[in-house]
């Protein structure tokens, strides 16, 4: 769950201007990664990364369960805040490559 929660943050955060970003974040408590190579975030999929074998450890089916209730309040929120509305269709385009890591690892999840 805190992968996908961090992967939706780093999204949200790269989209929204200070003021709604700090807004998004009261409503949602998501963790929040801070780069320490300068970045203000790390890219979304930074946490799902394969190298150090992470993906592994994560149980595919029960986060894309965890992912779709998160994902449509997440949306709910957007849509009903006027400084957020019209930014929701380019945060789900960018968090599109979810279903396909989700699919990647485990085809009855996604």
């Amino acid at each position: 769950m805190f992968l996908f929660m961090v992967s939706v943050d780093q999204v949200v955060r790269a989209h929204l201007l200070p003021n709604a970003y700090r807004d998004f974040h009261q409503a949602f408590r998501f963790p929040e990664i801070d780069s320490h190579v300068g970045e203000l975030y790390v890219a979304p999929d930074w946490v799902i990364y394969e190298y150090h074998g992470y993906h592994e450890k994560m149980n595919w089916v029960r986060s894309a369960q965890f992912g779709v209730v998160l994902l449509n309040s997440v949306r709910a929120w957007m849509l009903s805040n006027d400084e957020t509305r019209g930014t929701w269709k380019v945060i789900a385009r960018d968090l599109a490559w979810l279903a396909d890591r989700f699919r990647s690892h485990d085809s009855e999840s996604a």
